[in-house]
């Protein structure tokens, strides 16, 4: 636990640095955005809303977003989250991630995420892009009472490998392939999701479809799956 804070805290400090130390990326204009998505098909059907803000300068990247989630069970769940990356060069990076959470349909009263690691951009031209990271981190979730009784808190330390492609296949379409592996003491948890965009004025329209295999322990994995439809403003 220590060990990932630590390196969390890290990789914080050197973004920090770097921004103090290079006075044309701190004055670097902030761009942003908002994204709504539908989950149409699936096991988790709900509607989300993301308020984006970007700074995308070397050597420190940084995104900060806000996320308003409506489930079709009713209810409102909100997501803020902070994602630093600082580029030792031109392709490789530390990367940190900070987010906090809720959600009344898994009784979650309060979910925080601290993740660090390492990343590299195999490929990145106008029309393709490949990354890889690996990543260490923990997350720590707050039940509502109802759930667990007293024993409403858990700590979950775990290993992240992570990959993303995109190819533009036109000036008005784009595909976009990722994948993540999440693995702990107690689970292991493979995602992997592609999604088609479309340009159109203002914006885009994308179309995802994403496929989450979770083992719990000696158990037998579970499988879910989603479609979802987004609107961006941007490509």
């Amino acid at each position: 636990m220590k060990a990932h804070l630590n390196v969390f805290l890290c990789t914080l400090f050197i973004a920090s640095t770097a921004n103090l130390l290079a006075p044309s990326a701190a004055m670097a204009e902030w761009t942003g955005g908002v994204e709504a998505s539908s989950v149409i098909k699936g096991d988790a059907k709900g509607t989300r809303l993301r308020f984006k803000t970007v700074n995308n300068e070397r050597p420190l990247y940084q995104e900060l977003y806000a996320d308003w989630i409506r489930p079709d069970t009713g209810g409102s769940d909100y997501e803020a989250g902070y994602k630093p990356k600082f580029w030792f060069s031109e392709r490789t990076y530390a990367f940190g991630e900070g987010s906090l959470s809720t959600s009344k349909a898994a009784q979650i009263d309060q979910q925080q995420k601290l993740f660090a690691g390492l990343g590299i951009q195999l490929l990145n031209t106008n029309m393709t892009s490949l990354f890889m990271e690996v990543g260490a981190g923990q997350t720590t979730t707050k039940f509502d009472n109802t759930f667990l009784g007293t024993e409403n808190k858990t700590i979950i330390s775990s290993n992240i490998a992570r990959m993303g492609a995109q190819q533009v296949l036109s000036d008005f379409i784009k595909l976009e392939i990722d994948g993540d592996y999440a693995t702990s003491d107690e689970s292991e948890q493979t995602t992997a999701e592609a999604g088609l965009s479309l340009r159109i004025p203002g914006g885009s329209v994308k179309y995802s479809y994403r496929i989450i295999k979770l083992e719990i322990g000696n158990n037998e994995p579970v499988e879910t799956t989603d479609s979802s439809v987004s609107f961006s403003y941007e490509f």
